[in-house]
This record gives structure tokens, sequence and C-alpha cells, in this order.
């Protein structure tokens, strides 16, 4: 793995990222990545230091984690799939023991330029960590092809905005809370 730094490039060899943001459990960390077009001060910032709120739900055994950075970056949705991880770097998740809490890395990446802005690392609750973790277990439990899960996204994308996904949620919690 390399090493992260900000002001330098999440990827050497990759300058630009199509916008959005990615969530993705791999190498047995949580990650997820905010590819934002010249990203503002205030995302920035609240990225740094803001306070996070992080929410889980699954839809058509898509995950999806949804989150928001006060006051810069209001409610947003990541899908995800254990099956659209590279298979070298696909990790199942342990169940989580006790007060176990696990953590998520955020990167914060300019889209034109692949230039890191912000990295941030907060625990999740235990509630929500084991959520998670299940949620990761029982996809890996059910392959889904490219396909399958380009048409389950189309269809969750088509029914629901993130509010709608954010009223589903079954875990929610406040970072490093």
């Amino acid at each position: 793995m390399h090493t992260l730094e900000v002001g330098k490039r999440y990827n050497s060899a990759i300058e630009s990222w199509p916008e959005g943001a990615q969530y993705n459990y791999r190498g047995n960390t949580h990650e997820l990545l905010l590819f934002f077009s010249e990203p503002s001060k205030s995302e920035i910032s609240s990225v740094k230091s803001g306070t996070v709120d992080i929410a889980v739900t699954a839809v058509s055994d898509i995950l999806l984690l949804l989150f928001r950075f006060e006051p810069g970056i209001p409610w947003s949705d990541a899908p995800y799939s254990y099956w659209m991880v590279p298979s070298g770097e696909r990790a199942v998740p342990p169940v989580l023991q006790g007060e176990q809490r696990p953590i998520l890395q955020t990167i914060l990446i300019d889209a034109g330029s692949g230039i890191i802005h912000a990295i941030r690392t907060v625990s999740l609750s235990t509630r929500l960590g084991s959520v998670l973790h299940e949620q990761v277990r029982d996809q890996a439990a059910k392959p889904i092809t490219q396909a399958q899960y380009d048409s389950a996204i189309d269809n969750i994308f088509t029914k629901y905005q993130t509010k709608a996904l954010l009223e589903r949620a079954i875990a929610k919690c406040k970072g490093g809370e």
C-alpha cells in the first residue's frame, strides 16, 4: 500500500478521477474516498475537523454508506459491494468483540488533479461497526456480477434519493463518538 499524504497524489499513476464518493472495505480497512472537483475551503475544513455523521443501509444486497461532514458536506451516499473490490484486496471483516470500534479513514481528493486535500480517521460506534461488518460478511456469501451490481445501483438511485436512504438506515453514529 502506498503512503497517503496531504498535498500528494492519491495514486501517483492516476491524475484525474470521476467525481463522487466511494466506500470500500479492503485490506481490513474501512475507507471513504471523496473525489470533488476543486474542493472548497469549507469542504476541506469539514473533512478535517467538522462533525461527522455516518449511517448504513442496504437495498437489494447493496450496502450504502451514508455520511455528512458538517458544515460543508451535506448527507451523501456511497454504494458498496464486496464483489466489486479487486479480488486481491477483498477481506471479510471479523465479528466485533465487546466494545470494539472499527475506524473509517476519509480521504478528500481533488478529482481533476488527484491531489489529496484532507485525511481524517474517526472511530465508528460498536453498533454501526457491527452492522457494517455483518452486511459485508453477508455480501461475501452472495456473489454478484458487475452487470447485476450496475442494475441494482440503477434501480436504487431511480427509487431513492439520499434522504430516503437515510430514512431506511439500520444504524447511525457520530464519528469518534
